[in-house]
């Protein structure tokens, strides 16, 4: 799952992205809601400051939850709601109320936008980072599971291994070809005794989950 943080201010907003991050989310953070080198989409959640512009950030991102953070008038509640805005939420809201407003509204969205991924024998709770497969709980790290929720939301089409090195290591040192193969075998590996759910390396290109076959890639 990714998630835009829109936020002149990192302080406000920076236990929402712990929690986030520690829910398996890819976060990138933009200053202005109508482009930018670190908005490119698509994402599954916008948080938005409430001083920002609510009407471009809707404009632009119909297809996402867009959460506002801050306090506003109900005059201007009203507005964003009826410009696309999903739900508001002040800074010092309890973080298990926000989860479960934010699981909500993951549940009332399109079936092709769902955050809980049923392939086959395997399912994928990206909220709660879980992975259960032919009944049993599959133990994953961070990154394994980042990596796992990100073809599965992409299942059946091939993932750029750039995509793969920027979402899960987001410019930190260390992400490469290499580190990427060795997560990719270290997946596999935990997967394989499943039975359906196979990586498959697409030479030169990057990795696709085919849900359709059995046993190891």
């Amino acid at each position: 799952m990714r998630c835009l943080i829109h936020s002149e201010n990192p302080s406000l907003m920076e236990r929402f992205a712990r929690l986030l991050r520690e829910r398996g989310w890819h976060l990138s953070h933009g200053p202005a809601p109508d482009g930018g080198a670190d908005n490119r989409g698509p994402f599954d959640l916008v948080l938005l400051e409430a001083e920002a512009d609510i009407a471009a950030a809707c404009a632009r991102f119909r297809d996402t939850i867009v959460m506002i953070v801050g306090a506003l008038s109900p005059d201007i509640r009203q507005e964003a709601l009826a410009l696309g805005a999903a739900e508001f939420v002040l800074p010092s809201i309890p973080l298990d109320l926000f989860e479960a407003k934010l699981n909500a509204l993951l549940r009332l969205r399109p079936e092709k936008f769902r955050s809980v991924h049923r392939l086959n024998d395997m399912e994928i709770d990206i909220p709660h980072r879980r992975v259960r497969q032919n009944g049993r709980d599959i133990d994953l790290s961070r990154m394994e599971f980042q990596l796992l929720a990100t073809l599965a939301e992409n299942r059946g089409e091939t993932v750029l291994r750039s995509v793969l090195l920027e979402r899960l290591w987001e410019g930190e040192s260390g992400g490469d070809d290499n580190a990427l193969e060795t997560l990719i075998s270290r997946l596999r590996r935990k997967l394989s005794s499943g039975g359906t759910g196979r990586i498959v390396t697409v030479r030169g290109v990057g990795y696709r989950l085919d849900t359709d076959s059995i046993g190891k890639a």
